[in-house]
């Protein structure tokens, strides 16, 4: 077995992480507020670890359903937040409200359930009505579930 086959798997991974990170990086900081003093490559290299780590749980917790996938994306939010700008939250009235607000209100259910998960699952079914019309129906709600579907339906 060459190099190249055992590194086959573990440059896999490195590679969708890097792929996560870089939506996870449009859709937490283009999105939300203007980034300045740093680079698209450094918020893609700061976003790397909690977005591996984040395909790590979602991994070994053999996550299917939406509301693991809400945890796991809890677990991206905090690291996330914890490791990109921490310092932020030091001191102020309102620091331990920030510390869970990002990460639970913003990186959980935007970046990650909608961003990643929605958004993906419709980008890759290739339909661009399903896609813009995917909030708008009546019988669909923003998680992409019908009335007919149960929310626990595997993802």
């Amino acid at each position: 077995m060459t190099l190249l086959h055992r590194l086959r798997a573990p440059l896999h991974r490195v590679a969708f992480a890097l792929l996560v990170a870089a939506v996870a990086v449009v859709l937490s900081e283009k999105l939300y507020w203007y980034v300045t003093g740093y680079g698209t490559l450094d918020l893609l290299v700061g976003y790397f670890f909690p977005a591996y780590i984040m395909l790590w749980v979602i991994d070994a917790l053999r996550v299917r359903r939406l509301a693991p996938l809400f945890l796991a994306a809890a677990v991206f939010g905090f690291v996330a937040e914890g490791m990109v700008v921490g310092t932020l939250y030091e001191g102020g009235p309102l620091g331990l409200f920030n510390v869970s607000y990002t990460p639970l209100a913003w990186h959980a259910p935007l970046t990650v359930l909608f961003g990643w998960h929605w958004l993906g699952r419709r980008l890759a079914a290739g339909s661009l009505r399903g896609l813009a019309a995917g909030c708008a129906r009546e019988s669909t709600d923003c998680t992409g579930f019908t009335d007919e579907e149960d929310e626990s339906a595997e993802i």
